[in-house]
């Protein structure tokens, strides 16, 4: 394995341990303090647990859910250790969605408390965050940087 993708699950460990430690921040003090304001109006940290994906959708099945994104986890898996290069959209997606599985098989849920308070919005991790500005970096070199080669 070469240096620059040893490198790139380092940084994947990383975002993984630093999401980790915010859920266990939400666990250990708002699932005993309740919430706590950030932002008048604008954020709050609520603690909460999602069984389904993005607003609680398909909540209902939580064990299919599991395996669904485990299978999914191990495709990326498999995705990187093949490529030569790791770009770093996958790093982020990868280490958002391993981080949140990590939650469903330890925990049977995904441990939420990030709560936009300025708009109608699902309570979210940093995971979520992670997941979303790999979405964004994709999008860009789709749109942006692969575009301009042809």
């Amino acid at each position: 394995m070469s240096f620059k993708k040893i490198q790139a699950f380092l940084f994947i460990v990383v975002l993984i341990l630093l999401d980790q430690w915010t859920k266990f921040w939400a666990r250990s003090f708002l699932a005993v303090e309740g919430p706590s304001t950030v932002i008048n109006q604008v954020l709050e940290f609520r603690y909460a647990e999602n069984t389904g994906v993005a607003f609680s959708m398909f909540d209902k099945y939580p064990f299919l859910l599991t395996v669904l994104i485990t299978l999914i986890n191990l495709v990326i898996l498999v995705i990187l250790l093949r490529k030569q290069k790791i770009e770093i959209f996958w790093i982020f997606i990868f280490a958002g969605a391993v981080s949140n599985l990590l939650d469903r098989y330890i925990f049977g849920f995904v441990t939420d408390f990030i709560n936009p308070l300025f708009v109608n919005f699902a309570v979210f991790n940093v995971a979520d965050v992670f997941l979303n500005i790999g979405l964004y970096i994709y999008l860009y070199f789709c749109f942006f940087v692969n575009s301009n080669k042809s």
